[in-house]
């Protein structure tokens, strides 16, 4: 799923504005050093299905996790400001992911669409906004 990993990644850092306001996309666990807010990505399942097609060209049934972090240490009545910046960087997050093309080396995408999304105060200080994205990709 490498090269899945890389499509994410030339995607984001040809999405100008999404880029220019955020600290990089780093796989989930890579991250913990850098400056927010900042992007993570995670392979949470890949699942190969012969059914949708021939079974020599498998369909690969991805789980992706993309979440937007953004550190605010305010008190949570003063939060205002970090929860309208999260929600600013999740809304040009799912404009670049919703319904995305992407270029897959040794693959076509099938369809890349938006499962559900999530957003979680962090009791030390910060947001986090979890979006689930399932991708179909069949090798080419």
């Amino acid at each position: 799923m490498n090269a899945l990993f890389v499509a994410l990644q030339n995607k984001y850092e040809a999405s100008g504005s999404l880029a220019t306001q955020t600290n990089g996309l780093w796989y989930q666990g890579e991250e913990h050093s850098r400056k927010s807010p900042y992007l993570t990505f995670l392979l949470v399942s890949d699942t190969a299905d012969y059914t949708m097609g021939t079974s020599s060209k498998v369909v690969e049934n991805c789980l992706m996790q993309l979440s937007v972090w953004y550190e605010d240490n305010s008190e949570e009545a003063d939060s205002v400001n970090g929860l309208e910046r999260i929600t600013v960087l999740f809304d040009l997050m799912t404009t670049l992911f919703d319904e995305a093309s992407l270029t897959i080396a040794g693959y076509t995408l099938i369809r890349c669409f938006r499962e559900s999304s999530n957003l979680l105060r962090d009791p030390d200080g910060g947001w986090a906004y979890h979006t689930t994205y399932r991708m179909w990709l069949q090798e080419v």
